[in-house]
């Protein structure tokens, strides 16, 4: 078995300290500078915080490095790479369903997003995988408010609505704070059923508990109608328009 050496794990222990406290532009500058200081075996937590750090790009190719194919896949998808997705990952437990309905959904195929976020969300229910599950709470109620704004459909943002919920009844039940892209998508959902304070709370709750860079941060910063920030972290973070910009219509 290969060790690490000290400097590896005093390297890798900062870049955990630094994602802890949130010191982005530090956080960032010292992945980008890490592959040197990184063992292979470390590659992988690497790329996990490379993605929560808004470097989608450097995460997948550390991914790629560890082997690590859903974490890669998250990755492309940030970036929009849903092609890659569907050609490259493949199974059936409901992780993979999960990643694929994602990059159904962005590719704009709805009927395909809705199917296989369905399965994941059964699946990923009877393993009891809160985590999943909330992430398939999420994609459904996505789905059904997309239509609904397309639509025009009252009922339509009530299903989204309630489908929603049950991400927080989730969270509730096992201990964990409310997911943040469950609660920006409540918030854009309260703002086109009665746009109003209610709306832009739910919206601060969320990118108060969202990482930089992220779906969840940039999606809240635009129901709190703060468009350019929402555009400049996007852009930071290579976040691609099919995950956002439909809900600035």
């Amino acid at each position: 078995m290969k060790h690490c050496a000290p400097e590896e794990t005093v390297h890798l222990d900062k870049l955990r300290e630094l994602l802890r406290i949130s010191q982005w532009p530090e956080l960032r500058q010292e992945l980008r500078s890490a592959d040197r200081m990184l063992t292979p075996e470390q590659y992988a937590e690497a790329g996990v915080m490379a993605l929560q750090a808004g470097l989608p790009e450097l995460a997948a190719r550390w991914a790629e490095q560890a082997g690590e194919n859903q974490l890669q896949a998250a990755a492309w998808l940030r970036t929009g790479q849903h092609q890659a997705v569907l050609d490259t990952l493949s199974g059936d437990d409901y992780r993979t369903l999960a990643l694929r309905a994602r990059a159904y959904l962005l590719a704009g195929n709805r009927p395909a997003a809705q199917e296989l976020a369905a399965q994941a969300h059964a699946q990923a229910f009877v393993a009891g995988d809160a985590p999943a599950l909330i992430a398939a709470i999420a994609l459904l109620g996505e789905l059904d408010l997309r239509g609904a704004l397309e639509s025009g459909s009252r009922t339509g943002l009530m299903s989204a609505l309630n489908i929603l919920a049950e991400g927080l009844k989730i969270a509730e039940i096992v201990n964990e704070a409310a997911d943040p892209h469950i609660l920006a998508l409540i918030a854009l959902t309260q703002q086109h059923i009665q746009n109003g304070p209610k709306a832009q709370a739910t919206a601060a709750k969320a990118l108060d508990r969202s990482l930089a860079f992220s779906p969840s941060s940039v999606l809240a910063l635009t129901v709190l109608g703060r468009h350019e920030e929402a555009q400049g972290q996007a852009e930071a973070g290579t976040l691609a328009d099919s995950w956002w910009t439909w809900a600035r219509a």
